[in-house]
């Protein structure tokens, strides 16, 4: 088995990917996605998918797609058990006035950040407004 290691910083620290050195599974394969929805360069590729468990934005882009959760942040995590990175860095600079952000934090937020931006354009090209 391979290991490839990930580092994702401030939501929980390095998480590790593993993956068998042999073929991916169907389950992981997503060309069925990518060939039933054809990207188009001059666009903006975007559908809100019904799950049985919820509903979900997806942005086809060149060599993928992304999914974002319509509720809470849109990758779903819960950084530092906070709704948001934001929260987290609120709540440390409240217990600290001295806080300075380092070059990590500022990355993570920034990460966020755009991560939403992404949801309010799939929202937007759906011109859902609410």
């Amino acid at each position: 088995m391979i290991v490839y290691e990930a580092p994702i910083s401030g939501v929980s620290g390095n998480r590790f990917f593993s993956r068998s050195d042999s073929f991916m599974s169907t389950r992981e394969d997503i060309d069925h996605i990518l060939q039933s929805w054809p990207f188009d360069p001059l666009g903006i590729n975007v559908r809100q998918v019904e799950l049985s468990d919820r509903a979900i934005l997806q942005m086809r882009v060149d060599m993928g797609v992304l999914q974002l959760e319509i509720d809470g942040r849109p990758d779903g995590a819960r950084p530092h058990g906070k709704p948001t990175y934001l929260e987290y860095l609120r709540g440390e600079a409240a217990r600290n006035a001295e806080m300075v952000l380092t070059e990590q934090q500022c990355i993570e937020v920034d990460r966020e950040f755009v991560q939403y931006y992404h949801r309010r354009v799939c929202w937007l090209q759906l011109k859902e407004f609410g």
